[in-house]
């Protein structure tokens, strides 16, 4: 795990229990867009990846990836705790993540701004990752 010098030290810590809604994401699973692993409900609308656009994978599979945690919450006591919510959902995807693709290594991240986004992608050799700015809570959590 790794987190930013701006989340501070009483961050969201992880709940026992995931939201039904970020849980059915991490429960479709997910599938392969080219070579690209992408959530599964988001894989019938995503776009082939052109180096034009997304000059990394890792962008191109972040953009694909994220989740706007707010969006997703269906419970009452989950819509009481979003960050909180976002910190479970992260480790859950990167726990998912491990067991599904055993040989590839993911990188998983929560951004805490006006709502929580969840984004992931695989981390390659020699290619940069998902940027994120220093003045912006976000902790990351890495499978594999």
């Amino acid at each position: 795990m790794t987190r930013s010098l701006a989340l501070p030290a009483v961050a969201p810590l992880r709940l026992r229990r995931l939201d039904p809604g970020l849980r059915a994401l991490v429960e479709e699973g997910f599938e392969l867009v080219a070579d690209h692993v992408v959530l599964a409900r988001h894989a019938p609308t995503a776009p082939p990846w052109r180096r034009m656009i997304f000059p990394e994978a890792a962008y191109y599979e972040g953009s694909v990836n994220h989740v706007h945690v707010e969006h997703e919450l269906e419970g009452e006591k989950g819509r009481r705790a979003p960050r909180a919510q976002a910190v479970t959902y992260a480790y859950a995807v990167a726990q998912a993540l491990a067991t599904a693709f055993p040989a590839r290594r993911f990188d998983v991240w929560a951004v805490f701004r006006e709502d929580s986004v969840v984004r992931f992608h695989e981390r390659r050799e020699g290619e940069r990752g998902w940027p994120l700015p220093d003045d912006v809570p976000w902790l990351g959590v890495h499978a594999g």
